[in-house]
């Protein structure tokens, strides 16, 4: 990964930028490569195929297309000649980056021979760390020269860097021999960007826009799919000082409430709030902080699961060396590249936990663990005794269960009952790192940031209007007004008067002595004669209430969602209007706010929503299917009660009739998941047992289970476990898959599961 180079290149250069005092001098060469692309020739990468081991016929085919660029050039609306090339790649070809790699592979390999032939020597971080004298990506190079006399190297376009402690004499030599620049630093690498270029390009950006043609909801998308991805990439490195966070965060609250390029503004709702989730009340804006914790624990993950990577040797050997990166040690002078990662791994520790295997890591006193089984809660200490130390210690001696007693003796009976539902991985399979808050273990970015979101802001309950509101069917912009109508943050007379003082209260329309927001929208005799008009009852409105949220809210559980769209498109036109008579003097009457409202929400229907044709097409019934010609189609589920579980399964072929089926009853209490991944199992038995070679079609109503099958990668559950064997198994047929469908369509083995399991019997039959 390019995250992985940018993270050895910068330890590497933090070396011998710091190593004034180590006897040993380097330096290092970054070398760019002017026209790449145009200088390969084509006998060298047919030469390097042959040599990687390519097929002879697949090499002169992929050459031909190479060889058979022509060009002509267009001037005066004159075109050339036909210009045929001899050598060089073409620039966007498909082809193109693949060739080029294998010519900076045979650069590679040379470089590491020269490094064995003790020619070369690279550099190391760390005095156990591996030793590295090159990387690259794409046409950059970096070369990390330990000092020797009898080097001599010639690049152009290029610069040099040299540790500290070379000698001045040794540098304007060695310089001079390159025809290099010196430089002090090589921060650009890989157009990493300093702090200050991020806030420089998120203004420029900003500056570039005219926010006064934005609309609120245009303001919220331009500063989520715009804003916001401007520093991720180098957020996903670097943890970023406190002041450029702040100040990131602050250009784009400005964003928000700014109405005009360089007026004032008015932030009525704090950065805390706005970095909510829209279901709680916010705009669900990232806060900066905490994304780039979560982009940063990504590098904490491959450092846990990847430990065959250069990165995790380079790293490991000068910071953590018994492999756990929860356990690092304290270095002086550790690089700015790794106290990030280090941050990070202090604040996601409580997230990362130990899936039980073999059981011979984990510590049942001070780790982490549980994962399935305990619905994303982790086990960790709380031991009522400390004669165990292994989660192995607590299994029953004969077999890979659990000890019931001993494990309530230890954790007391609450904790003892969820343990003991534990999954316990297969034989020969290891205890693994997880990340608690995914299904499938494997850890994302966005999990992560909503967990570390929610974990600082609490689980209070919150009101269901904030959710209902992000639903409505109208503009975007309507939206956003109720979201600020939720909030009470429109700037009427009596929100103007909190804040400065010799504000007249009153309202300007009707002279009512305060005008506050529910009286703006529903008590002023304008907006009331206007929700009339609407066919709203005045039983409605007539409740008294002291938050516009509460009123709104209680509309919500009479109103239907397409009433309660009109309604808030309404309310807009009502505030537009009491705007109109402030700042411009004339006022509408209700009649004319209501048909403007009505023919807002009317064309926003026409042109976003399709209407139900007036007859309605007959629904087709669903039922089971045939498979097609050739095929064997396996249909199976699984019933789950409190403390057991029945599974069943029917074979049938292309013509409808019945090869096999049956059922079995597990005396087990187990999860849904789990279940139903036993009877996919059983039914891949049955289908083996049968002799079935040919094409197989597995079909179950279960859509976590098909989820999980083709998400197969990214699992690193038990159960994703157990689905690999499966998929291990699809080699006894020709060919296999699994396939959802309707549960109507699997009535049969619904019926063998739930029978089997009310009888508790294992039973099944072939050509009946």
């Amino acid at each position: 990964m390019i995250h992985d180079n940018i993270l050895i290149a910068h330890e590497l250069l933090h070396y011998l930028q710091s190593s004034k005092n180590e006897p040993n001098k380097g330096f290092v060469v970054k070398l760019d490569m002017s026209k790449a692309y145009d200088r390969v020739e084509w006998n060298f990468i047919e030469t390097i195929m042959i040599k990687i081991g390519f097929n002879v016929k697949w090499i002169e085919k992929i050459i031909n297309c190479v060889r058979s660029v022509k060009y002509m050039v267009k001037c005066n609306n004159i075109l050339s000649d036909v210009i045929i090339s001899e050598r060089g790649l073409c620039q966007g070809y498909p082809l193109s980056p693949y060739l080029f790699f294998f010519c900076m592979e045979a650069f590679s390999r040379m470089l590491i021979k020269a490094q064995d032939n003790n020619f070369l020597r690279g550099i190391r971080a760390s005095i156990n760390g591996p030793r590295i004298n090159h990387f690259f990506i794409a046409d950059d190079a970096l070369l990390f020269v330990r000092n020797r006399k009898s080097q001599k190297i010639n690049f152009e376009k290029s610069m040099v860097l040299f540790s500290p402690n070379t000698p001045i004499v040794q540098r304007n030599n060695f310089s001079d021999m390159l025809g290099m620049t010196v430089v002090e630093n090589l921060n650009n690498y890989l157009g990493l960007p300093i702090p200050i270029d991020i806030n420089n390009r998120l203004s420029c950006r900003i500056n570039s826009w005219t926010k006064r043609l934005l609309s609120f909801g245009g303001k919220e998308v331009f500063i989520k799919a715009v804003l916001q991805s401007i520093p991720t990439y180098a957020l996903s490195i670097f943890l970023a000082p406190k002041g450029v966070v702040e100040n990131i965060q602050a250009k784009l609250s400005k964003t928000w409430w700014t109405r005009k390029d360089g007026g004032r503004f008015w932030i009525m709702l704090p950065w805390k709030t706005l970095r909510k989730p829209k279901g709680m009340g916010g705009l669900g804006v990232r806060d900066v902080r905490l994304f780039n914790l979560a982009l940063i624990g990504r590098q904490v993950w491959r450092l846990i699961n990847n430990k065959d990577t250069l990165c995790f040797k380079v790293l490991s050997s000068k910071y953590f060396p018994d492999g756990n990166i929860f356990k690092a040690k304290k270095v002086d002078k550790a690089f700015f590249t790794w106290s990030s990662i280090a941050a990070a791994a202090e604040a996601l520790k409580d997230g990362f936990g130990w899936q039980v295997g073999n059981g011979d890591t984990i510590n049942i006193q001070t780790d982490n663990w549980g994962m399935e089984g305990l619905n994303g809660d982790a086990i960790k200490g709380d031991c009522l005794n400390s004669n165990e130390t292994s989660v192995k210690d607590l299994w029953l001696a004969d077999r890979r269960s659990w000890n019931a007693n001993k494990v309530k003796d230890v954790f007391g009976q609450d904790w003892g009952e969820k343990i003991c539902n534990v999954l316990i991985g297969e034989e020969g399979q290891r205890d693994k790192m997880v990340w608690f808050h995914k299904p499938h273990g494997c850890f994302t970015t966005k999990t992560t940031y909503s967990w570390l979101l929610l974990k600082e802001m609490g689980y209070g309950p919150h009101k269901i209007y904030w959710k209902a509101i992000w639903k409505l069917d109208t503009l975007p912009k309507i939206r956003v007004f109720s979201w600020r109508v939720g909030h009470e943050i429109l700037p009427t007379k009596a929100k103007i008067a909190s804040i400065s003082h010799g504000v007249d209260k009153s309202c300007q329309r009707c002279g009512a002595e305060v005008e506050t927001l529910l009286h703006a929208l529903k008590d002023c005799p304008t907006s009331r004669a206007a929700l009339s008009m609407g066919g709203w009852s005045d039983s409605m409105f007539s409740k008294d209430c002291v938050h516009c949220i509460d009123w709104l809210e209680d509309l919500m559980w009479a109103l239907d969602k397409k009433a309660m769209a009109d309604l808030m498109v309404l309310l807009w036109n009502c505030w537009n209007n009491r705007n109109n008579l402030i700042f411009r003097g004339k006022e509408d009457t209700a009649a004319v706010i209501w048909e403007r409202a009505r023919t807002l929400s009317d064309d926003f229907r026409i042109c976003n929503l399709l209407k139900e044709p007036l007859i309605s097409s007959n629904v087709e019934e669903k039922k089971w299917k045939k498979p097609p010609k050739g095929f064997v189609k396996v249909n199976f589920d699984a019933t789950v009660r409190i403390n057991s579980m029945g599974y069943g399964a029917i074979v049938r072929d292309d013509d409808g009739f019945v090869l096999g089926g049956g059922g079995g009853f597990i005396d087990t209490r187990m999860p849904v998941h789990v279940a139903e991944c036993v009877a996919f199992e059983k039914s891949i038995q049955l289908a083996t047992q049968l002799n079935i070679k040919g094409d197989v079609m597995f079909e179950t109503d279960h859509a976590a289970l098909v989820n999980k099958l083709r998400n197969i990668g990214t699992d690193v559950t038990v159960v994703g476990a157990r689905i690999k064997n499966c998929i291990a198994a699809f080699d006894s047929f020709n060919s296999a898959k699994l396939i959802w469908t309707n549960r109507a369509c699997n009535k049969v083995a619904d019926l063998l599961c739930t029978k089997m399991c009310s009888e508790e019997k294992t039973c099944f039959f072939d050509n009946p």
